[in-house]
């Protein structure tokens, strides 16, 4: 499959014409649409494991890692819609003028977000943004195995890891929300993680170019540049997010 991107270039003065509640609005969504993204493939390529037993261990914690900052992020980028959407008004001028899965995606994150309680949160608050300062026992005591109190150590730092640690800590975690057993935990963590990105990327995708398009004809030759296209990219099961590094 190719890969066709176009190339739609903006002037200092397209952004310099918009009010500026609206341009900052604009600028933030790409931002964060761009974070969340680039997480999304790197969860992506993190989730094809090995099969060997340390490889895949040290996998799982990778993925888990890029997943927890990603529901940071998410979290993240629903306090910036409160802040550059909702409050200061322009819901009011462009809810409705969205096409209809912009509205549907917005209301599924303003269910999801306006619960008291979400993984999201509870993952952002304690294990992705900020280190938990609660009693780890708990994490231990669900130690079923024990290889899991292990430290793998290389004679390069950037090839140890040390799994008791990570395994205790996300047993913790899962235990909050989940409370089921740890491979059902993972699945029901990124399914739902998920769910979230999908919902933000669809309306924040709609708001850049309803937004965009009312102060700039997109169609216009002025600032459509042309397509590049991009052939033998990797298909997502052919992504390999690397475990051990040769820096001999």
């Amino acid at each position: 499959m190719v890969v066709k991107v176009a190339i739609v270039q903006f002037e200092k003065s397209d952004f310099e014409s918009m009010p500026p509640v609206e341009r900052d609005f604009l600028i933030m969504c790409g931002h964060i649409s761009n974070e969340i993204l680039i997480l999304g493939k790197t969860i992506m390529a993190s989730q094809n494991f090995p099969t060997e037993k340390i490889a895949l261990r040290i996998a799982l914690a990778q993925s888990v890692f890029f997943a927890r900052l990603l529901a940071g992020k998410l979290y993240e980028a629903w306090g910036a819609l409160d802040a550059r959407y909702f409050s200061t008004q322009l819901s009011k001028k462009y809810d409705g003028v969205m096409e209809k899965d912009a509205e549907i995606a917005l209301e599924g994150l303003r269910k999801y977000f306006g619960k008291s309680t979400n993984a999201i949160k509870l993952i952002r608050n304690s294990y992705s943004s900020h280190y938990t300062k609660e009693d780890l026992q708990r994490g231990l005591d669900a130690i079923s195995e024990p290889d899991e109190l292990s430290m793998y150590l290389s004679q390069c730092n950037v090839n140890s890891f040390y799994y008791m640690s990570d395994i205790i800590l996300n047993r913790v975690m899962f235990d909050k929300f989940y409370r089921s057993d740890l491979s059902t935990a993972f699945n029901k963590m990124y399914k739902e993680i998920v769910q979230v990105q999908g919902w933000m990327i669809e309306f924040m995708s709609h708001a850049i170019m309803t937004v965009s398009e009312k102060y700039i004809d997109i169609s216009e030759g002025r600032v459509m540049k042309g397509e590049n296209n991009y052939s033998s990219c990797p298909k997502p099961d052919d992504l390999r997010m690397p475990i051990f590094i040769d820096i001999s």
